[in-house]
Order: C-alpha cells, then sequence, then structure tokens
C-alpha cells in the first residue's frame, strides 16, 4: 500500500548535526522537535526548534512536490520540498535572521513518515546543518 509522504499533518524528533559550529544551534549540534502543517497538497508551514547553544526557532513556509499518483507498485513514496523563512536564536543574545531548507518526506506508514532536510541560516553568521528524523502523522 501506498503511504502519502505530502498534503499531511506531522510532528516529530530529529537529529541535527551543525556543519560549522557558529553561534546558534542551526551550525552546532543538538535535536530539534519539528512540525508539518499542510495548508494544501503542496504548500506547507514547518514549525519547530532546534535545541543546543542558542536554540532556534524556525518558522519556515515550503512549497512540497508530491509524488505523482501512478499505478506502478514500486513506486518510492518521497516528496521533496523547498523553502525558507523566519529562523529567531534565543538565549542571552536573541537574534533574528532568515533560513533556507530543503529536504525530504517519506511516507513509511500511513502514521509514521522519515525526513531528512539541509538548513542553511543567516542569522548572526552564515549557518549549514542537516537533521534526520521521524514524524507522526495525521
Amino acid at each position: 500500500p501506498r503511504h502519502p509522504a505530502s498534503g499531511r499533518n506531522s510532528l516529530g524528533l530529529r537529529v541535527h548535526t551543525g556543519i560549522n559550529h557558529p553561534p546558534s544551534a542551526v551550525g552546532g549540534g543538538g535535536f530539534a522537535v519539528l512540525s508539518k502543517l499542510a495548508l494544501s497538497r503542496q504548500v506547507s508551514v514547518r514549525p519547530g526548534v532546534v535545541f543546543g547553544t542558542n536554540t532556534v526557532l524556525e518558522l519556515p513556509l515550503t512549497v512540497d512536490f508530491p509524488p505523482k499518483n501512478t499505478e506502478d507498485e514500486l513506486r518510492v513514496n518521497v516528496a521533496p520540498y523547498l523553502g525558507g523563512g523566519l529562523a529567531v536564536a534565543l538565549g542571552d543574545d536573541s537574534s533574528f535572521g532568515g533560513f533556507g531548507t530543503i529536504g525530504i518526506d517519506a511516507g513509511l506508514t500511513p502514521q509514521f513518515t522519515a525526513t531528512a532536510a539541509l538548513k542553511v541560516g543567516f542569522i548572526e553568521a552564515v549557518e549549514v546543518g542537516i537533521t534526520v528524523g521521524g514524524s507522526l502523522t495525521f
């Protein structure tokens, strides 16, 4: 059976690995609580929090590219997405900035979606990080 990877809401945990370790959690390491609120089959809001040094609140809007409906039983149910939005670094030196994200959602079961994303933040410096994890879908 096919399980939708796009057009559904989700809430989940992810491991976050920073690539260049600047002042906020986007470029550092930690974990993330992220969600997806589908506004339509192709547009979502994906708010979340990346916990680490100077925890970051993320408020992105994404364009989702859902898989096409086909009769192929071997079709992989992966939906890429691309977007960006506001990033707020919390802590002693709270600051605002923007960030971009590109990733994929993979519907594994009707209740579970695996997700991986690359994030590039522009808060106090250019920051790059990767998140990988899973979400409960509803």
